[in-house]
């Protein structure tokens, strides 16, 4: 059949217009993320590649857990976590909350996340890095933002 790349055989629905370079895990070898819209804003496609230095290619990362190609709004880096960290919003739960995809042995996989919910007339606020939810202040849960930088993407030549 035709050749599909990496971004086709993802299902991803525009092509990427942005990109940007950034050594997410601190090995000292950068990876490549590809950005562009999906069907319907604040919504994005993404995909991130890495390079095999030992066969000297460009791969694409695989991601364990679901398939997180599609991120809400802005993506953020954590250089603590080594993560992406992107945004997704459930209308029907009224929360909001911010994923971590550290990059471990070639492939993304989830690490936790920060929540914000509205539940009985307040808004609580949790912190799932450890491997349970632990609810905390406002000020703790801005601490954990404050520390993602926004990727800065730049776009396609």
């Amino acid at each position: 059949g035709a050749y599909k790349t990496p971004w086709d055989k993802a299902e991803l629905s525009n092509l990427p217009n942005q990109y940007a370079i950034l050594d997410i895990d601190g090995n000292g070898v950068e990876e490549l993320i590809l950005f562009g819209p999906a069907y319907f804003e604040p919504w994005n496609n993404y995909m991130v590649f890495t390079c095999n230095v030992d066969k000297a290619s460009v791969i694409p990362v695989e991601i364990i857990n679901d398939n997180p190609h599609f991120c809400y709004n802005q993506m953020y880096h954590s250089a603590k976590y080594k993560s992406l960290v992107f945004g997704c919003m459930s209308l029907m739960g009224g929360c909001f909350a911010r994923d971590y995809y550290a990059l471990q042995g070639g492939s993304f996989k989830s690490i936790g996340y920060l929540m914000t919910q509205y539940a009985g007339g307040n808004y609580q606020y949790i912190v799932s890095l450890t491997g349970s939810d632990n609810y905390v202040s406002k000020s703790v849960y801005d601490q954990y933002n404050n520390e993602l930088v926004p990727i800065a993407f730049a776009p396609l030549p």
